[in-house]
């Protein structure tokens, strides 16, 4: 546990004590709240960004392995046509091993893909919560 983690937990801790000594200050419990709504939503929104970083990644390493497989089909039909087994056969595994990888890539775009879509699902309810929240907050006389 790092010093931040022990302050944040002590901090929690005081501040659960002071919740149960004045239970009735319903304007600085939603206040916390609301509080607690933006950090996750800040929080929800940069794991957003990092999804979408690493799917530009897995596109752009997706549209390289695609090159060089046209290019080994190209070479494996290359070596069948002058008779070069041997280098052919190398070529057809490179060529296979290349396949399994770019279905890899395809799976961990899907998998990023959905997991984006649950982040975004979740800032919005974050948001329409938060929204619910302020405006009670401030129609409070």
């Amino acid at each position: 546990m790092t010093l931040d983690q022990f302050l944040q937990t002590v901090e929690s801790r005081i501040f659960s004590v002071g919740m149960h000594l004045w239970p009735n200050d319903t304007v600085t419990q939603m206040r916390d709240q609301a509080d607690q709504l933006s950090e996750q939503l800040q929080e929800r929104t940069a794991t957003v960004g990092r999804c979408r970083e690493s799917m530009r990644q897995a596109r752009d390493r997706l549209t390289e392995k695609r090159k060089h497989e046209g290019f080994l089909v190209g070479r494996v039909e290359t070596y069948v046509h002058v008779a070069d087994q041997a280098q052919a056969w190398q070529h057809a595994l490179e060529l296979d091993e290349l396949r399994q990888s770019i279905q890899q890539e395809r799976d961990l775009l899907r998998h990023l893909d959905k997991a984006e879509r649950d982040q975004r699902q979740h800032i919005q309810r974050l948001e329409q919560s938060l929204a619910t929240l302020h405006e009670k907050l401030y129609l409070i006389p």
